[in-house]
């Protein structure tokens, strides 16, 4: 969905959040982590963030295709340690693959908040560590 200006989205989510505590949206076991994407989460982020932010983390949506063709509730812990693990063997930095965890994290607090999960797997895995970059000085 494509919004013409931030108050538009923002009454879009109003909507979808006042739908949803009527019952008028059910959950759907079938939904994959794709579709929820597209008509939950990536609308509800547009409408609370400025575009800048939301145009810099559109990189941080692709790397999130491992889990697209996924129901969204089938993903368990193992899948995201999966995921995990070939950023790493990609050569991500450990800084970069936490970024990208904790926009998976916020995607399934919104599935969790909206009853279509019971829980945050991505929680449950945990975040990678933080590097800590040290520096030394000529002695």
């Amino acid at each position: 969905m494509d919004f013409k200006t931030q108050k538009e989205a923002q009454e879009w989510r109003l909507r979808m959040l006042a739908d949803f505590g009527k019952g008028s949206i059910t959950v759907n076991s079938t939904m994959t982590f794709k579709k929820f994407l597209d008509d939950y989460f990536i609308p509800d982020y547009k409408s609370q963030v400025r575009k800048r932010t939301f145009d810099m983390t559109q990189s941080k949506f692709k790397r999130l295709s491992f889990f697209e063709n996924m129901k969204l509730s089938d993903i368990q812990a193992p899948h995201v340690k999966k995921w995990q693990n070939a950023m790493f063997i990609e050569g991500l930095s450990n800084n970069y693959i936490r970024s990208v965890h904790q926009m998976l994290q916020q995607i399934f607090d919104l599935a969790v908040k909206l009853g279509m999960l019971s829980n945050n797997v991505a929680k449950t895995v945990g975040n990678v560590k933080k590097t800590v970059l040290k520096l030394i000085f000529g002695r």
